[in-house]
């Protein structure tokens, strides 16, 4: 498989419990609600955000209370300047431009706003992000708590 066939079966995975209100715009039904946008901003971030140079994986967890994903290599930028968005530095431009021309991911320094928007639209907890360069391996965890009892599911 290659890499957007992973994104694909693994996004798709993901999404299976959340609630998919009837919604119309434009008197088109929405099949995708805003914390399917959280969901996937949070997987392409993973993604584009991986130290490739690193050794370890991409590791995407689902219990019945959280969505957790986890990359290889600390965060380019401050947590504080990761929750107000709008600076990033990335790590695999290329991965990110391929999203972008998919019509996955915006521009960069946004995808945290759709998170954190994604989540409250649920009444879930908000989101949160552990960098911990003293950690070996380093990595990066976003945690997208959701409220149910745990339950473990690898994707």
């Amino acid at each position: 498989a290659n890499l957007y066939q992973f994104y694909m079966r693994v996004y798709n995975r993901l999404i299976q419990p959340l609630p998919r209100p009837f919604m119309m715009k434009d008197g088109i039904r929405q099949e995708e609600t805003p914390a399917h946008d959280a969901v996937r901003e949070a997987l392409i971030n993973c993604i584009v955000h991986q130290d490739i140079n690193a050794q370890g994986h991409i590791i995407v967890e689902r219990t019945d209370d959280s969505l957790v994903f986890m990359n290889q290599g600390i965060m380019l930028v401050s947590r504080q300047q990761y929750f107000e968005g709008g600076r990033s530095i990335c790590r695999n431009p290329i991965l990110q431009k391929m999203f972008m021309m998919l019509g996955r991911a915006e521009k960069a320094g946004s995808g945290v706003d759709k998170i954190v928007s994604g989540w409250k639209s649920l009444g879930w907890p908000l989101t949160t992000q552990e960098n911990n360069p003293r950690k070996q391996p380093k990595k990066k965890v976003q945690d997208l708590p959701a409220g149910r009892s745990r339950k473990k599911r690898k994707s």
